[in-house]
């Protein structure tokens, strides 16, 4: 199977501190990951440095089989981050103008919006299959500032699927919304993941959820990681590796 992402002993360093050391990962096509960890473990960091947002202190890292340095197709590669949940559009476009019509958006407003962009305009056909998939044509004709927290995250799931990338990276995606629309995000990421074979790495603090769902997890603790085959564990062992004593809070 095609190895989409690897990183042979990574390090990272943030002003002398070690965020991560010695991370070694090989990441496969079609893979479905849930990164973990506590407050500040290196969650986000570790995702940084994939889209090369960061730059490693110590190691390599590889994507689809180029060093990150040589590598060009990022069109390949999606990424929805924090500044997504919060982002409310002004102006007055419906869902379907603004995915329609991204390829005129200036580069530094894609970058104020978290996302990165390398599409093109599409026809109402595909858009609205598009739409669908992520349960969300009903919204093709609403305002987006007008859009609830729980649909504005399936609109930048729109967003970033628009043109089928082989890799999709979310950073804390369920922020402010009930479990039973955390249960719907990741039952529509599951479904990309199945039928696109779309490889997914999601960090996440909802372990009990993302532990039933990803097909791996990584759990990240004294700035290193530990690799669980989710057929074979369960939620309370991840769980006591990360917190040990403090366990019983969380189950």
């Amino acid at each position: 199977m095609e190895t989409v992402i690897k990183l042979d002993n990574v390090s990272f360093l943030k002003n002398d501190k070690i965020i991560l050391e010695n991370i070694n990962l090989d990441i496969k096509r079609g893979d479905y990951i849930g990164v973990v960890g506590a407050n500040s473990a290196g969650k986000s960091t570790l995702l940084r440095l994939i889209i090369n947002e960061k730059k490693a202190t110590e190691g390599e890292i590889f994507l689809f089989g180029k060093r990150i340095e040589e590598f060009n197709k990022w069109y390949k590669m999606n990424y929805m981050n924090q500044k997504s949940h919060s982002f409310r559009a002004t102006f007055p476009m419906t869902v379907k103008e603004f995915i329609s019509t991204r390829e005129t958006i200036p580069r530094n407003l894609s970058r104020k919006l978290g996302l990165y962009r390398h599409n093109k305009n599409r026809d109402i056909i595909e858009l609205e299959k598009i739409l669908k998939e992520v349960e969300f044509l009903e919204y093709k004709n609403k305002v987006i500032k007008n859009l609830k927290i729980v649909q504005n995250h399936n609109f930048f799931l729109c967003n970033d699927i628009i043109d089928y990338p082989k890799v999709l990276i979310i950073d804390e995606p369920v922020v402010g919304i009930s479990d039973d629309e955390k249960k719907e995000f990741y039952y529509i990421l599951n479904k990309l993941n199945l039928d696109y074979n779309i490889t997914i790495i999601i960090a996440s603090h909802d372990i009990s959820v993302i532990s039933k769902v990803a097909k791996k997890i990584i759990a990240i603790k004294n700035h290193e990681i530990r690799e669980f085959n989710n057929e074979c564990v369960d939620t309370k062992k991840i769980l006591d590796y990360l917190y040990h004593d403090n366990v019983k809070e969380f189950v």
